[in-house]
């Protein structure tokens, strides 16, 4: 019994009285001669422990009574500065410093742990919103500043770059494809060298501690550039400036933004224009040519003599009502709004089909093209159709350039957020005072151009959100004769699967043709 379970033990000493016996034998010279029985009755093993296991309850209904009490005491000590932390949370996730009580049950309202549980959790939700807030203007400011021709830098107290543009690295004379997040966190000396023109320009401005504004500044190539600075000051604390805020500026760029705003303007007002005179027009134009086939009907087949050659007369009016039926068509057609059918397409595709289109054409005018595109795809979000319009606007052009033949070339790559696209003809070149009147409708220098190709092109990259310039030389005696036309569009967010689709899909296309 004393080796077994508990619950034996109990039921043994507590149940039913009952008489224990053990047996021990005795020897003598190895041979047993007497066996001694013990015999103990349950009843006295009873009223051996009883009084003692009544003590150990009352011990232990006092000791954990005294336990409760201490810690209720010791939990109320301990909760006071929980609840001065639940009210002060409290006041930082609602308006007004309180909790309403329309929102507390009766258990909720005393139970201290309960209520930081529930204001950690809102406090917890409010962050998180905050944060993805946060996270969206910082993504619209990074888009904001990679569009930017402007480039901006802010600066620490300490010199230290902690925001930098994407048009930084054309200020500084870096490559197209050099990553301006590796700026970031580079001191003022280390981004701008001190031999530089416009470093030591800068670093000077530094120095002097002051605000600049749109101090002008020649570099080694001879490009006229503005910089400005303006400090930060924190006024409440008093510290002074905080943080300084650079910004460069190209002025050929707002010469050319200038520019592009006044074709702009002339666009829109040729426009509107052409939409009146050609609607007016019309009508007019197709009375005469009802009238004038009446006129023909009437005279006689053999009496072209008798109305003194008035036969002829009636077919050189119809040709030239014929062509000005054209022109006013032409008219209607650009002034008539254009609907977009904006897709994903890589930009590669898009000139390749334009490439096959012209191949023949280019051929018997003895124009060698060469096509120079990434590996990688290009995506842009464009209407295909339109954009095909407008690449081959430029291509005839710079076929058209060179009577003699030669050479062409297209060159695609990407810069930062934007796909580029070049067309470099060995042509006559354009005269520089003829440059800023290119995109004007009907404007020619062309003997049989009709001066609606360009304008045209220069219509469809406004209405995708992009940008045209055009860089010439007519010199005769100039090594680099030609021109290049440079168009810029924004490239597409997305770049998986659909990148990697089109990637296959040019692959495939491209040795097809090969």
């Amino acid at each position: 019994m004393q080796n077994g379970p508990i619950s034996r033990q109990m039921r043994v000493v507590f149940g039913k009285p009952r008489v224990l016996d053990i047996s021990q034998s005795l020897e003598r010279n190895g041979a047993p001669f007497l066996v001694v029985h013990v015999g103990v009755r349950s009843t006295f093993l009873k009223n051996a422990y009883e009084p003692w296991l009544l003590d150990a309850l009352i011990f232990a209904a006092l000791a954990a009574l005294a336990a409760m009490l201490s810690a209720g005491l010791l939990a109320n000590v301990a909760l006071r500065p929980l609840e001065a932390i639940s009210a002060r949370l409290e006041s930082l996730t609602l308006t007004g410093g309180a909790i309403p009580e329309r929102l507390l049950d009766s258990g909720v309202r005393n139970d201290a742990v309960v209520r930081v549980t529930r204001t950690l959790d809102r406090l917890g939700e409010q962050m998180r919103t905050q944060e993805a807030g946060y996270t969206a203007l910082q993504a619209n400011l990074n888009q904001m500043l990679d569009t930017l021709r402007d480039g901006v830098l802010l600066f620490t107290a300490d010199r230290r770059a902690v925001m930098v543009s994407d048009a930084v690295a054309y200020f500084l004379g870096a490559p197209l494809n050099e990553d301006h997040e590796k700026l970031v966190g580079m001191r003022l000396e280390e981004i701008f060298a001190p031999d530089s023109v416009l470093g030591e320009a800068v670093l000077e401005a530094f120095a002097e501690g002051g605000q600049v504004s749109a101090q002008a500044v020649t570099l080694e190539d001879g490009r006229q550039v503005q910089f400005s600075l303006d400090r930060i000051d924190d006024r409440l604390s008093g510290v002074g400036s905080v943080a300084t805020l650079l910004t460069l500026r190209d002025m050929e760029s707002v010469a050319q933004l200038g520019q592009e705003l006044e074709v702009a303007r002339r666009l829109a007002a040729i426009g509107r224009l052409t939409a009146g005179v050609g609607h007016e027009v019309k009508n007019p134009i197709n009375a005469m040519v009802l009238h004038l086939e009446l006129l023909r009907g009437k005279l006689a087949p053999g009496g072209a003599e008798a109305f003194g050659g008035a036969q002829r007369h009636v077919e050189i009016l119809a040709g030239e009502m014929q062509r000005l039926d054209r022109v006013v068509q032409t008219l209607a057609d650009f002034s008539r709004p254009m609907e977009l059918h904006l897709r994903e397409h890589d930009l590669r595709q898009v000139v390749a089909v334009v490439m096959e289109l012209t191949s023949a054409e280019m051929q018997e005018s003895r124009v060698r093209v060469v096509v120079d595109a990434p590996k990688d795809p290009l995506m842009v979000r464009v209407d295909a159709q339109l954009m095909q319009q407008a690449l081959l606007n430029l291509l005839l052009n710079g076929m058209q350039a060179m009577p003699e033949g030669g050479a062409m070339v297209v060159r695609m790559r990407r810069d930062h957020q934007l796909a580029v696209v070049e067309v470099i003809d060995e042509g006559e070149g354009i005269p520089p005072e003829l440059l800023p009147r290119i995109f004007e409708l009907y404007f020619t220098t062309k003997p049989k151009g009709s001066g609606i190709g360009l304008a045209m092109t220069y219509r469809i990259l406004q209405l995708h959100g992009g940008a045209m310039e055009v860089r010439s030389n007519a010199d005769p005696g100039s090594v680099e004769r030609g021109t290049t036309f440079t168009f810029r569009l924004p490239a597409a967010a997305g770049v998986g699967g659909e990148s990697r689709k089109a990637a296959g899909a040019f692959q495939k296309e491209l040795g097809e043709r090969v």
